[in-house]
């Protein structure tokens, strides 16, 4: 019995786990297999502590692995030795009590308003590479989409006359949201474009295309990563223009439980961090822009208000 390729059948199968999910998860218990077993024997899931797993933690942090992805690793463990008590396999989870490590928490990068429009609007693509890379960040400005998203997307998830896109999230779950008309024009040229260019590509057809099928997510992530080149963005991701778009609908008024319907947040405290991004950027122009803010805002003054002082 192979054990990891059940694990993921499981993820994926019954779990409807994204194929991202899948793939980090099957890759996070390799790894440690791979570290726990001796060279020339079989893995043994029963001989495996809590201490093993906190030692191969350990032992990824002085490498100075990030906390986030020490704590899907950590995770991961979980979710494998717990599928494996209910296959029977395994006769106890020896990561159900693994502290998860600390995740700094720092808020999410994302593009100024004006620097995201001024690209968009003065691109002037000619070919249909750079027609397809300026389409892959206006939807993903425009529409929130994850880099996973947008790679799945065929032909039949865009619905132009009604202006409708239907979006396949994290576990498989379906979200429609609206297209802007100018947006599904661009899409509709688009897909002229690649059919000439591409006319074998089976169906149906994935809209961020090329020669064989979608285009990889290292590719869009090189694509992102040029065309916002111009920007003073720090990290230049797929992921940075989903903030951004949920940065520019939060800071424009938009209702929260809206956001985080069309982002596909499973809760609405995940879609509250831009509550906070909407609050800092209000306090940089306070700052910037007040004759006053400046005088009153000085670190290195006594606080007004002890903070023992109870109101």
């Amino acid at each position: 019995m192979d054990v990891e390729s059940d694990f993921l059948s499981y993820l994926e199968a019954e779990q409807r786990c994204s194929p991202h999910t899948v793939e980090a998860y099957g890759r996070d218990v390799s790894r440690f297999i791979e570290w726990i077993t001796p060279v020339g024997q079989q893995f043994d899931p029963h001989s495996v502590t809590m201490s093993d797993i906190r030692a191969w933690i350990a032992s990824l942090a002085d490498q100075g692995m990030a906390a986030t992805t020490l704590r899907r690793k950590t995770q991961s463990l979980r979710a494998f030795f717990r599928w494996g008590m209910k296959q029977g396999l395994f006769s106890a989870n020896p990561a159900a009590d693994v502290s998860l490590a600390k995740k700094r928490k720092h808020l999410p990068d994302f593009v100024r308003t004006d620097e995201i429009e001024s690209l968009l609007n003065d691109s002037h693509p000619h070919t249909p590479a750079e027609y397809r890379a300026h389409l892959a960040v206006t939807i993903l400005y425009s529409l929130g989409l994850r880099q996973a998203e947008l790679l799945s997307l065929t032909d039949f998830d865009v619905d132009l006359s009604a202006l409708e896109l239907r979006v396949n999230g994290k576990r498989n779950k379906q979200r429609v949201i609206p297209i802007p008309r100018q947006l599904a024009q661009e899409i509709a040229e688009w897909q002229k474009m690649r059919d000439l260019r591409y006319p074998d590509l089976p169906f149906p057809r994935p809209i961020m295309a090329g020669p064989h099928g979608a285009i990889s997510k290292e590719t869009l992530y090189q694509i992102v990563k040029d065309q916002l080149k111009t920007t003073g963005v720090a990290k230049k991701s797929p992921h940075t223009l989903r903030h951004t778009f949920a940065t520019v609908m939060v800071n424009s008024g938009a209702d929260l439980d809206a956001v985080r319907e069309m982002l596909g947040h499973a809760s609405l405290s995940t879609t509250q961090i831009y509550t906070h991004l909407s609050f800092k950027d209000l306090l940089q122009n306070y700052r910037k822009s007040h004759p006053r803010s400046s005088r009153s805002d000085n670190s290195d003054q006594d606080p007004i208000v002890d903070d023992k002082t109870n109101f």
